[in-house]
C-alpha cells in the first residue's frame, strides 16, 4: 500500500436529496452537465486526479494546495449564477494511502469533514492547507477557529472563503459545563413559583452568553423541579462538571436568594452565598449572582460580557415580572395555559412596545400551537407570528432567539432556504443553544438534507436530552428521513417523539404513512385513529396544504396516509 503526502479536495452538491426529490431527471441532467463541462475540465487544468465519483460528489487528489484551492475557486466561480446546483468544498493536506484505485487516511477524512461545514458555494481549508498557499490566495480565507470534527482525533483550525462556515458548535472536552437546577420557591404563596422559575431562567440565560460555557437549557433541568436530587447523579446524567442550586423567598418588598455551586464528580462546594435585597434591586441581584458563579467557574472570562448582554432593555420590575409569568405559562404546553397566555402577552406587548423579548415570546407562542390549531385561523396566526418575529429583530438584531423565531415562521411559510439562513444567523450568535440546533435539525430535515439534520439533532439532544421541544425536533428530521426514502428511520424518529409527548399529533401522521408504506397497515390505522383523536380536523386536503413537501414525495406521503385510512 503506497503512502504519500497530498492535497485532497472533497466536494458535494448541497441539498442533493431535496433536489432529487423535487426533480430527479432534471437534477441528474444538471449534474452530468456540471461534471462534463465544468468540474472535471477544471480539475484537469489544475493537474488534479478524480479518485472517486459519488452521486452527489467527488474526491480529488492534487500534488499541491495551490492547485487544489485554485481549482476549488474556479469551480465555485463557474457555479455562481447556476439556479439550482451549489457545491460545498473542503481541502486538507495530509498523508494518504492508495489502494485499488481509492485513497484512505486522515487526509481524506479531514477534507470530508471540512466539506460538511462549508456553506453552499463556499470553500473551507484546514490550517495546513491554508499555510501552503501564497499570499494572494491565502488572503481570501478567513480564520474561523478550532473545530472538533467527528472521528478526527485532534481539533482542526479552519479557514473559509465567502460566507464562512456553517455554525455547527465548537466543542471541547475542557469547556466548563454547568446545570442550573430550578430554584426552590420558599415563599408561602405557591403562585410565586413563576418568580423562582424566572430567577432560574435568567441565570441560565446570562450564563449562556459566555461562549466558553456549555449551559444546560431550561427544559432539561426543569425535570428535576420539586425533587430531592443527588448532585453527583444529576451531573452524570446531564454530562456537566458543575451544578448550581438555590432558593428564593419573596415577602412583601423583600427578597432573599440563596445559591451554591457544586462540582458534581467530587460533590465539592465551590461557592455559596445568601442575598437579602429590596425587590426593586432584582436585576442587579441577578447580575451579582451570575457574576459570582462566573468568577468561581472561569475566573479569566471576560466579565464585561455580562454587562454588555443584559436580558432586558428596561430595569422596570413590572416588566421582569411580566416576562417571568409569560415564560412560565408558555412552558406548560397545554391548551388552557395557552388560552390564558394569548391575551396576557398581547397586553404585555401593548404595555412594553419596545421590548424585543416580549415579541419573541409572542412569536414562539403562536408557532407552538400550529400542530394543534388552537388559534382557529392558521393563516392569521402565521401572519401575526411573522409580524412579531420581524419586530423582535428590528428591536434587537443580536438576539439569537429572534433569528430562530424568524426561522420557525419561515418553515411554516414553506420558505425553507430563508428559514435555514435565519437559523444559521441564530447559530452564529449562540452556537450552543439546543433550541436553535433542534429547530435547525427540523429545517434541514424538511429541506431534504437528512444527514445534516441528524448531525444538528444529535448535538441538540446531547445538550438538552430532556427538552420538551425534542418531539418537534424528531418530527422535523422524520420528514427528512421520509424524503430520503428511509421509512424505518421515520418510524424510529416518530417513536421517540411519541414516547416523549404522546399528546403531540404530528408524529402519528408521519408514522402512519411510513408504517403503511412498509406494509404494517394495522399499526398505521391505529396511528390515524390516535391522530384524529388529538387533531380531529386532520385530513388529506389539510395535510397536502400544510406539510412542507411537494411533488412525488408528497404524493407518496399521501399514498401512505390514504392506505392508513386518513379521510380526504
Amino acid at each position: 500500500m503506497e503512502r504519500r503526502l497530498a492535497a485532497i479536495l472533497a466536494a458535494d452538491v448541497a441539498g442533493y436529496s431535496r433536489l432529487m426529490g423535487a426533480d430527479e431527471a432534471g437534477t441528474m441532467a444538471a449534474l452530468r452537465q456540471l461534471r462534463g463541462e465544468l468540474f472535471e475540465p477544471v480539475v484537469t487544468d489544475h493537474r488534479g486526479t478524480v479518485v472517486k465519483r459519488m452521486g452527489d460528489g467527488w474526491l480529488v487528489e492534487f500534488a499541491s494546495a495551490v492547485d487544489a484551492v485554485g481549482c476549488a475557486l474556479e469551480i465555485q466561480s463557474g457555479l455562481e449564477d447556476h439556479e439550482t446546483i451549489k457545491v460545498r468544498i473542503g481541502i486538507h493536506i495530509g498523508d494518504i494511502m492508495h489502494e485499488d484505485e481509492d485513497i484512505f487516511g486522515d487526509g481524506v477524512n479531514i477534507a470530508a469533514r471540512l466539506q460538511e461545514i462549508a456553506v453552499p458555494g463556499g470553500v473551507v481549508l484546514s490550517e495546513m492547507a491554508r499555510n501552503s498557499l501564497d499570499g494572494k490566495l491565502a488572503i481570501q480565507f478567513v480564520d474561523h477557529g478550532l473545530r472538533q470534527r467527528k472521528n478526527i482525533a485532534e481539533d482542526v483550525r479552519v479557514f473559509a472563503s465567502g460566507d464562512g462556515v456553517e455554525s455547527m458548535p465548537v466543542r471541547s472536552d475542557g469547556q466548563p459545563s454547568i446545570a442550573v437546577l430550578p430554584f426552590e420557591n420558599r415563599s408561602t404563596d405557591p403562585e410565586q413559583e413563576y418568580f423562582a422559575d424566572g430567577i432560574t431562567e435568567d441565570i441560565i440565560t446570562e450564563l449562556s452568553r459566555f461562549r466558553d460555557f456549555k449551559v444546560i437549557p431550561r427544559n432539561s433541568v426543569f425535570v428535576y423541579k420539586g425533587q430531592e436530587v443527588d448532585i453527583a447523579r444529576v451531573a452524570d446524567d446531564l454530562g456537566v462538571r458543575y451544578v448550581i442550586q438555590g432558593s428564593v423567598r419573596k415577602a412583601g418588598n423583600r427578597i432573599r436568594i440563596s445559591a451554591q455551586l457544586t462540582e458534581g464528580a467530587t460533590n465539592t462546594n465551590l461557592w455559596a452565598e445568601r442575598y437579602d435585597r429590596e425587590l426593586a434591586d432584582i436585576f442587579d441581584l441577578q447580575d451579582e449572582v451570575t457574576l459570582a458563579i462566573v468568577r468561581a467557574v472561569a475566573p479569566r472570562s471576560d466579565e464585561a460580557e455580562l454587562r454588555r448582554g443584559s436580558t432586558l432593555q428596561s430595569r422596570d420590575l413590572n416588566l421582569w415580572d411580566t416576562i417571568a409569568r409569560a415564560r412560565y405559562l408558555m412552558h406548560q404546553y397545554s391548551r388552557e395555559t395557552w388560552d390564558e397566555l394569548l391575551p396576557f402577552i398581547r397586553q404585555a406587548v401593548r404595555d412594553y412596545p419596545d421590548v424585543a423579548v416580549l415579541r419573541g415570546i409572542m412569536c414562539g407562542m403562536l408557532i407552538l400551537q400550529m400542530p394543534f390549531d388552537w388559534y382557529g385561523d392558521q393563516e392569521a396566526a402565521l401572519r401575526e407570528a411573522d409580524d412579531a418575529a420581524r419586530e423582535s429583530l428590528r428591536l434587537d438584531s443580536q438576539d439569537s432567539n429572534a433569528h430562530r423565531n424568524r426561522g420557525m415562521v419561515r418553515i411554516f411559510q414553506g420558505r425553507l432556504e430563508d428559514a435555514i439562513d435565519s437559523l444559521q444567523s441564530a447559530l452564529k450568535l449562540n452556537p450552543n443553544s439546543a433550541d436553535i440546533l433542534g429547530t435547525a435539525a427540523s429545517a434541514y430535515g424538511i429541506a431534504g438534507d437528512y444527514d445534516r439534520a441528524k448531525r444538528f439533532l444529535d448535538r441538540a439532544v446531547e445538550l438538552s436530552p430532556n427538552d420538551a421541544a425534542r418531539p418537534s425536533w424528531h418530527s422535523g428530521t422524520a420528514l427528512g428521513a421520509f424524503i430520503a426514502g428511509q421509512y424505518d428511520e421515520v418510524i424510529e424518529a416518530c417513536n421517540i417523539s411519541i414516547e416523549m409527548n404522546p399528546g403531540f399529533p404530528t408524529p402519528y401522521r408521519q408514522r402512519a404513512s411510513a408504517l403503511a408504506l412498509t406494509g404494517r397497515l394495522d399499526e398505521a390505522r391505529r396511528d390515524v385513529v390516535k391522530l384524529l383523536e388529538l387533531a380531529p380536523d386532520t385530513n388529506i386536503r389539510m395535510t397536502e396544504k400544510r406539510v412542507p413537501m411537494s411533488g412525488e414525495k408528497m404524493e407518496k406521503f399521501l399514498e401512505g396516509l390514504r392506505a392508513a385510512g386518513l379521510p380526504g
